[in-house]
C-alpha cells in the first residue's frame, strides 16, 4: 500500500529512514523496482535478474562515517536528545543526482523528515526528492514544519496524536 502512495513520483532510489522506516523502505523498492533498476539494499534480485539496492541511512556512527555526511535530527520518540542521521560514504555516488523518495513509518512532528530532507538535498548529498511516503500521518503538527513540502507527503493512514489523560487516552494536538 506504501508503494502505491508513492509510485507516480517514479524515483530512481528509494532512501529508509531508522528504524522502521529501513524495513519498509526494502518492501517499497522491490515493489517499484520490479524491471527498472529501482535501487535495494542486500543485493536482491528481482524477477527481471537486476541486482539493485535501496538506500538506508543510519543512526550509529561506523568508524569510516565522516560529519559532513550526517546531520542532527530530534523526533517524537527522542524529544530529551538529539542524534545524528548518517549516510554511508560509500553509497554517496548511490544518491548523489538522484531522484529519490524519503521513506519512514511515521509523521508527527515532522522534525526528522525536514532535517533528512535538508541533508539529502544539501550540497554534500545532492538528491533530489520527490517525495516522502510514511504508513502513517499522526495529526497535522508537522504540516507548520515541512512547508511547502507538505504537499510531498503521501501516507496510508492517519491517526490523532495521543496523550495521557485520566481514564485514558485523549487527542494530543
Amino acid at each position: 500500500m506504501l508503494a502505491e502512495t508513492v509510485r507516480e513520483s517514479e524515483p530512481d532510489v528509494i532512501i529508509g529512514l531508522p528504524t522502521l522506516g529501513l524495513t519498509l523502505a526494502k518492501t517499497v523498492a522491490q515493489t517499484l523496482g520490479k524491471g527498472k533498476g529501482t535501487l535495494f539494499l542486500l543485493q536482491i534480485k528481482n524477477t527481471d535478474g537486476l541486482l539493485d539496492r535501496y538506500i538506508p541511512l543510519g543512526y550509529s556512527q561506523k568508524f569510516w562515517y565522516t560529519d559532513t555526511l550526517s546531520t542532527e535530527v530530534s523526533s517524537i520518540t527522542s524529544p530529551s536528545g538529539v542524534k545524528k542521521l548518517y549516510l554511508d560514504p560509500n553509497q554517496l555516488s548511490l544518491v548523489k543526482g538522484k531522484r529519490a523518495i524519503i521513506i519512514d513509518d511515521a509523521v508527527s512532528s515532522g522534525k526528522t523528515l525536514q532535517a533528512s530532507w535538508d541533508f539529502l538535498e544539501s550540497e554534500e548529498v545532492g538528491c533530489q526528492l520527490l517525495a516522502a511516503g510514511v504508513v502513517m500521518k499522526q495529526g497535522e503538527r508537522w504540516r507548520a514544519l515541512l512547508g511547502e513540502r507538505q504537499e510531498m507527503v503521501r501516507w496510508v493512514f492517519e491517526c490523532p496524536l495521543l496523550r495521557a489523560v485520566e481514564g485514558g487516552w485523549g487527542a494530543r494536538e
